[in-house]
């Protein structure tokens, strides 16, 4: 049997409160899971409560279509954005000026794997050490990139990098970006809020995503991370996901 491990680790950063939220929801047999990373969009209200919002229908979603038997990746994370934005909405009465907040989530039966993103936090896939898939942010930096006005490289001291063009809440649909691949054994799924990547490359991600102890390694590169971004951190957070066969070493071992 195919088997997720899991491990999570934030830190409040330089900022007063910590706005990020974050889950991973695992069923009996461990060979299905939800991991789910939300982070409260800056310069608005009531960021800690949009991504609480995001977190509680996540669980909602799980639990209500776990007693139904209708755990069906993509419906399932489809559901899980549209009830969370609904829910995001509820916590205004101005959804224009109102909370919003940004969500990564990625679901798993086995080796079959699927996500959604909405806005810039962001799923990495790794194949023992090689990325191998990255979330497109839904950014104004992104766009410039695509556009060949600036690199990569430029996105983290580009004045315009926090401004976000997709979220739940607000007063527009969100327009959901979804994703699926077959799962390896040995592989890592890596999601992580912009307070993560904003201050880490790809390739450092590697060692906690290959660590015996993913809880442990994931709250290492948490603390790391803010203490390299110092009193400008934003706030970090980070789940990684793993899936081993049971009883069998890994393909890198």
């Amino acid at each position: 049997m195919r088997q997720w491990e899991i491990g999570q680790g934030e830190q409040v950063g330089g900022r007063s409160e910590q706005q990020d939220r974050f889950e991973a929801f695992v069923l009996d047999d461990a060979s299905t899971c939800l991991l789910v990373v939300a982070d409260g969009m800056g310069g608005r209200p009531r960021g800690g409560d949009a991504a609480a919002a995001v977190i509680d229908s996540a669980r909602m979603v799980m639990q209500n279509r776990a007693d139904r038997d209708e755990l069906d990746g993509p419906s399932v994370l489809r559901d899980i954005c549209m009830t969370a934005h609904n829910a995001t909405q509820g916590l205004t009465d101005d959804p224009k000026e109102g909370p919003r907040a940004t969500c990564t989530a990625f679901y798993a039966e086995s080796n079959e794997g699927y996500w959604v993103s909405v806005g810039d936090s962001r799923l990495y896939r790794f194949r023992g050490h090689e990325l191998v898939e990255r979330t497109r942010d839904q950014s104004v930096v992104k766009l410039l990139v695509d556009m060949g006005e600036i690199t990569e490289d430029e996105i983290r001291e580009h004045p315009d990098r926090r401004f976000v063009i997709g979220s739940l809440g607000g007063e527009e649909p969100p327009k959901l970006v979804i994703g699926e691949a077959t799962i390896r054994h040995g592989d890592s799924i890596v999601l992580c809020t912009d307070g993560l990547w904003d201050s880490i490359e790809p390739e450092e991600m590697i060692e906690t995503a290959m660590a015996a102890d993913l809880d442990t390694a994931a709250n290492v590169l948490a603390e790391t991370v803010a203490k390299r971004a110092g009193a400008k951190s934003d706030n970090v957070t980070v789940v990684v996901g793993r899936l081993k066969r049971r009883d069998t070493p890994w393909p890198w071992g």
